[in-house]
């Protein structure tokens, strides 16, 4: 339950597009809507490649001792960040600092901590970008 507070996603649903190398590459227009079809299709893309762009977060749980790292955009809500879009991800390297402006590439799973299973990108390529791409999702 924990890690699913990290990353609030609204409801919205349409097609996730993909490109003709069939890896799926959310749009800035439909950030939101796309993403929020895989979380609400999961089976349909479990073990697919995606590719985006967004903003590296972190996130320390005391509790468990454990830094937890997302490519998010920034969602609708009251402040106008306070509820992110995108995936908890995965990567055997040093992670970007807070705030940079990524691309993600990697396969989309399901792990499971402490008897909860939580979607995740488990990342083939982590770059930091010099030129920020849109930061809010609001489609």
């Amino acid at each position: 339950m924990l890690k699913k507070c990290i990353i609030v996603i609204l409801s919205l649903s349409l097609l996730v597009g993909c490109s003709k190398d069939d890896i799926i590459t959310p749009s800035d227009k439909m950030f939101l809507s796309e993403v929020m079809n895989i979380y609400y299709n999961v089976d349909e893309y479990l073990g697919k490649t995606i590719k985006y762009e967004g903003i590296m977060k972190s996130s320390y749980v005391e509790t468990t001792d454990t830094t937890y790292y997302m490519v998010i955009r920034y969602g609708p809500g009251c402040c106008g960040d306070d509820e992110n879009v995108g995936f908890e991800v995965l990567w055997d390297n040093e992670y970007p600092p807070d705030d940079a402006w990524v691309e993600a590439i990697g396969t989309i799973s399901i792990i499971e901590e402490e008897g909860i299973e939580f979607l995740v990108v488990e990342l083939d390529s982590l770059i930091e970008l010099e030129e920020r791409g849109q930061e809010y999702a609001y489609q």
